[in-house]
């Protein structure tokens, strides 16, 4: 089932670390998930972890449930292990940001579709012709 798809919202209205703060996402991050982010939300990854300690306490989020880019020391260049590392996250992420930039209206109403199905699967719901397309 899914569980939580997030509102859109204009880089020119919210930063990307405010975005992943005001998503709630200790609603649905369990300890044993992983988020991939980009370079910018890593300066909110702690901002988030204090979060999750004051909105649910059992649910305790770590560092390990974070991947984003090895951020560049200012002087020091990247090893070429860690340029690759980010070179092939940058690629994984992009991939997947495209799709959901591009397909967001019809996901959100693929995920409501879905989720009626298994409410209608889970209580029994009785189908009327009038509910088929």
């Amino acid at each position: 089932m899914i569980i939580n798809v997030s509102r859109s919202d204009y880089c020119s209205d919210a930063s990307d670390g405010n975005m992943m703060l005001n998503m709630k996402l200790y609603r649905v991050l369990s300890k044993t998930d992983c988020m991939a982010c980009d370079g910018g939300y890593n300066l909110f990854v702690k901002k988030f972890e204090e979060l999750c300690i004051e909105k649910s306490p059992g649910n305790i989020l770590n560092d390990d449930n974070f991947v984003y880019p090895i951020r560049k020391e200012v002087g020091i260049n990247l090893t070429k292990t860690e340029s690759h590392f980010n070179d092939v996250f940058g690629g994984f992420r992009s991939g997947i940001e495209n799709q959901f930039s591009f397909y967001n209206l019809q996901f959100k109403v693929a995920c409501l579709l879905k989720n009626i199905n298994k409410f209608v699967e889970k209580f029994d719901v009785i189908q009327q012709p009038h509910h088929k397309l």
